[in-house]
């Protein structure tokens, strides 16, 4: 009997029993068979599923959030999607920022880092009140795409933004 199966004939068996101490084995079991997927197999998309299937199931599963910020500390791109969600949910927005910052270390595509940046500065400036911040992060999605016209726009309106709030404060 392959380790998968297993897994999945365990979990079903937990399914059919009714009970939050066997729905929160269930979910503990369903987070093994990710780690052994994703550690044995390297099949990371099916652990990424199966994550992402008990935070659906329990959004404060401290196994599945534990385990996705180890991997992303490993570089595991596949799980940054699923922690950035999380993130974003709990509204933990240095934690989001933090996250964003490490993806653009392990990303080289000009546009993908570019959109990262936007991101950071969105969060930094909608949620951290971060201005300058956001302006440095806006302004290095700019040296991306030096013909982004719209972020030349954002660039533009952050300034007029903060210039406002400054003056208020004088």
């Amino acid at each position: 009997l392959p380790i998968s199966q297993f897994y999945s004939d365990h979990i079903a068996r937990l399914a059919e029993k009714r009970g939050r101490d066997v729905a929160s084995r269930r979910l503990d079991v369903s987070m093994r068979r990710a780690r052994v997927l994703d550690q044995h197999f390297a099949d990371a998309p099916a652990a990424v599923e199966l994550v992402g299937a008990v935070l659906e199931e329990e959004p404060e599963h401290a196994g599945a959030v534990q385990y996705l910020e180890e991997r992303v500390q490993q570089g595991a791109l596949d799980f940054f999607p699923l922690l950035e969600a999380y993130y974003e949910r709990k509204e933990s927005w240095q934690q989001f920022v933090q996250l964003l910052q490490l993806k653009l270390n392990q990303t080289a595509e000009t546009e993908l880092r570019r959109d990262i940046y936007v991101r950071v500065a969105d969060a930094l400036d909608g949620h951290l009140n971060a201005g300058e911040m956001a302006f440095q992060a806006l302004a290095r999605a700019y040296q991306e795409n030096r013909a982004d016209l719209e972020l030349m726009d954002k660039l533009e309106g952050l300034v007029e933004k903060y210039n406002e709030i400054g003056r208020a404060h004088v």
